[in-house]
């Protein structure tokens, strides 16, 4: 069992090198080679972002207008371009080709997460399908967006990857590695604020499984559930 699964975590990371080196080295060149692709691959809704950092970036806080403050965001997504504005200054082009850059390489290792815990999970084939699936329209444009789709992307494979790796979603017994699936859960709501469902969902299998399963009485399976709801 144990070369099985180092086996299988060989081949994981092996197939997310692969997927990321080809996918960031193709939309590198695009990027570089395409002087319009910045502005035609980003979304109109980030440049309300983009405006939002540059502002908190030069001292004006959270605001669209610099008169009234906003919280109308993704905060983590937020949080990452602040930084990036403040470096790339006032300079419109290097900030949208930055941006998209780092959409990018999120959305690369994003992919290569998904991929190598399908190809070690289920199979080669059904991992070849489930990269091909990103790059349709739909989901590849919102990812490579300028806007915070790749980063849920990558939280939420990461997620996975997590539960699927500790069972914390499926033993009963609180342990420390929860705490893991726990700050994952919370990166993914600060990605998008709507992933609460998310996070309620979880909570809701996690209460479930516990007090279902597993010894003890009743009360016991409570108390139980109730110290890995706080790990």
């Amino acid at each position: 069992d144990d070369v099985a699964r180092a086996d299988a975590s060989r081949s994981l990371w092996r197939l997310l090198l692969v997927v990321i080196g080809v996918v960031t080295v193709a939309w590198v060149v695009l990027l570089l080679a395409w002087d319009e692709a910045p502005f035609t691959l980003t979304f109109d809704d980030a440049y309300y972002y983009l405006v939002i950092a540059r502002n908190a970036a030069a001292g004006h806080g959270f605001t669209m207008d610099r008169i009234s403050p906003t919280n109308g965001f993704q905060p983590l997504w937020m949080w990452i371009l602040v930084p990036i504005a403040r470096v790339a200054g006032g300079d419109v082009n290097l900030l949208l080709l930055v941006v998209q850059g780092v959409c990018v390489a999120i959305f690369a290792v994003a992919g290569g997460l998904l991929c190598g815990v399908v190809r070690a999970r289920i199979g080669l084939v059904p991992a070849l399908v489930a990269g091909l699936l990103l790059f349709f329209p739909r989901i590849e444009n919102a990812s490579l967006s300028g806007m915070e789709a790749a980063l849920f992307l990558l939280i939420f494979a990461a997620l996975i990857i997590e539960a699927l790796r500790s069972g914390a979603l499926s033993n009963p017994e609180p342990r420390a590695s929860d705490a893991r699936t726990g700050a994952l859960v919370g990166l993914l709501m600060l990605a998008r604020l709507d992933s609460v469902f998310v996070g309620l969902t979880l909570a809701a299998w996690v209460g479930v499984q516990g007090l279902s399963g597993g010894e003890g009485t009743p009360a016991e399976r409570l108390l139980r559930t109730a110290r890995k709801g706080l790990v």
